[in-house]
């Protein structure tokens, strides 16, 4: 019987590279606001909501992270990356545009997005890549979740649902530790397998996520056709 696999991209690092473009609208909203210099990687970001990121490195820079001033930097932020985007690039990872195509033309395939981005940063990051893959019925976004493996719940809800597929098998795919715990902790809670195609094209190296249990670890998408039938073997 032919399974039903929901697919689930992070995008920060995984899809794209926007990393010039985070650091600055950062800086430049830090420094308007609090009048320090700081950026997002002066605190754990790698698979961290994006608020909660923020909420840390206003606590981090001597600040008060209420829900006012998180939301308020949040929109210094947003204003400097629309700015931004215009001049400096929004990388798309090698072998990317592949394997999307690879896995959206397959009627048993579900592919969706699990990031700690918010609606409007994602939304502009996708349209400048021009990842135009993903259905907005079908992103399963930080801002909606408190853990990641919440987000997997919703996200194989949300495929259900707005698909009309039931969920045979879930796939994260993602470059850091947060996707692989969450997979554990989805696959408790949902009893469906779920398993972690982990790409080192982020902080960490192939053999610390080896080290962490991804089920399949490669070094990028460039071979994505490879990569696309070792996903749906899994």
């Amino acid at each position: 019987m032919r399974q039903n696999t929901l697919v689930l991209f992070d995008v920060d690092k995984t899809l794209v590279d926007a990393t010039e473009i985070t650091t600055e609208a950062f800086y430049r909203a830090f420094k308007e606001k609090f009048n320090v210099h700081a950026t997002y990687t002066d605190v754990k970001h790698a698979g961290v909501p994006f608020f909660t990121i923020i909420a840390n490195l206003i606590e981090k820079v001597g600040g008060n992270p209420t829900g006012k001033e998180v939301h308020e930097t949040y929109l210094k932020i947003l204003e400097h990356e629309r700015r931004l985007v215009k001049t400096m690039p929004v990388h798309v990872m090698d072998g990317v545009f592949g394997l999307l195509c690879d896995l959206s033309c397959l009627p048993n395939v579900c592919i969706g997005l699990l990031t700690g981005n918010p609606p409007e940063i994602l939304e502009l990051l996708l349209s400048t890549a021009k990842l135009n893959f993903f259905r907005k019925d079908l992103w399963s976004l930080g801002s909606e979740w408190k853990t990641r493996a919440e987000g997997v719940l919703l996200a194989k809800h949300r495929c259900e649902k707005n698909r009309g597929m039931r969920v045979d098998k879930i796939v994260v795919v993602g470059d850091s530790d947060v996707e692989i715990i969450a997979a554990k902790q989805a696959q408790k809670e949902t009893g469906v397998p779920t398993f972690v195609v982990s790409v080192a094209t982020g902080s960490f190296s192939r053999e610390q996520l080896e080290k962490l249990g991804a089920n399949l670890v490669v070094d990028n998408f460039a071979k994505h056709g490879e990569v696309a039938k070792l996903i749906l073997a899994l």
